[in-house]
């Protein structure tokens, strides 16, 4: 099986990107290279995750392990996540003061 897909898609890693998002392992070096090599939302760490709208599959980046999951809790609701950043941003931790 595994040689297959090997044989068929030129690495697992390729054939799972295929089967997941629809890019080639091509496609996500050229986006991570595009975003610098980093994550696309905190841009400190390397991006290493694919990062989709679960409604179209759509992909949209690429994305280091704490931003992926944390974006990915939030559901793809915007609203949540505005809300969660004002709660944020008036909490004292969040004040750059």
């Amino acid at each position: 099986m595994r040689e297959n897909r090997v044989k068929n898609h030129g690495s697992t890693r390729n054939y799972h990107l295929k089967r997941r998002y629809g890019i080639t392992e091509d496609d996500f070096e050229r986006m991570l290279a595009h975003q610098g090599g980093l994550c696309a939302v905190c841009r400190v760490v390397p991006g290493t995750f694919v990062d989709h709208c679960h409604r179209t599959g759509q992909v949209r980046g690429i994305l280091c392990f704490n931003c992926n999951n944390g974006l990915g809790h939030f559901g793809d609701n915007t609203v949540l996540l505005e809300l969660a950043a004002l709660y944020w941003a008036a909490t004292s931790c969040g004040r750059s003061s």
